[in-house]
């Protein structure tokens, strides 16, 4: 075993078991290198320490398991390795934001801590803003195109320019005459929303245990623009049901 599959043994040996004990002599043993070593390599390979990871994965289901079920903030506490309710609040609170009996309200805005894969590069690893709304029956209207994720980035800028000049609006027409003292720019299609999209899809439903998909479908909303880009952003969602 060479040490990049030990490393893999040791993340899936933690993997399963984040609601046991473990301890770091053990999971080394997994890997057939030192304690020290293992430790070491995780940080360089990882960019966090094997605890850290540790932490960030167990916190990551015991959100799943408030927001979605009845267990008490007391019995998630004792299931996912903390000693006492408060330390579970402070480490609950420094990774996701809010307390762990914030967690139980409708709509509380929760972080996903994708486990890692060692292939030829990591993945996994990344963190993932999310919370669960229910909403009632609700109709939309609009255009229906597909795209293949290979161009979607480039064809659907295009689609809405198509659908703003149905609208008699057109959006950076270039046939327009510059102003005298303005510069025309070209600016590249953005990633973020593709890049998100990736991970919903790639990392965290995969990864939710109290989760489905609840459709094949997802909407993109998107603010009005203001002056203040603070107060501009857009969403994703997703519909899921309880597994």
């Amino acid at each position: 075993m060479n040490t990049w599959e030990g490393i893999q043994t040791a993340i899936r040996y933690i993997e399963d078991n984040l609601t046991e004990e473990l301890d770091i002599a053990d999971i080394a043993a997994r890997a057939h290198i030192s304690a020290f070593h293992i430790q070491r390599i995780f940080s360089v390979l990882c960019g966090f320490t094997v605890w850290e990871y540790i932490r960030s994965r167990r916190l990551t289901p015991a959100a799943q398991e408030l927001s979605a079920t009845d267990i008490k903030v007391i019995d998630a506490a004792v299931k996912y390795g903390y000693d006492s309710p408060d330390s579970f609040a402070r480490a609950f609170t420094r990774f996701h934001g809010i307390s762990p009996s914030s967690a139980k309200e409708k709509g509380a805005r929760l972080r996903s801590f994708a486990p890692l894969k060692i292939i030829l590069t990591l993945e996994g690893g990344t963190m993932t803003e999310y919370k669960i709304v229910e909403k009632a029956a609700f109709t939309v209207i609009g255009k229906k195109r597909r795209f293949s994720m290979e161009s979607s980035y480039m064809e659907i800028p295009k689609f809405w320019q198509e659908h703003m000049s149905d609208s008699g609006i057109v959006i950076g027409d270039p046939r327009q005459e510059v102003p005298e003292g303005y510069e025309t720019r070209q600016i590249p299609a953005p990633k973020a929303l593709r890049d998100v999209n990736t991970r919903i899809w790639n990392e965290w439903l995969p990864n939710c245990t109290e989760y489905r998909p609840g459709g094949n479908y997802d909407i993109e909303m998107y603010t009005a623009p203001t002056e203040n880009p603070a107060k501009t952003y857009s969403e994703i969602w997703i519909p899921v049901v309880k597994a």
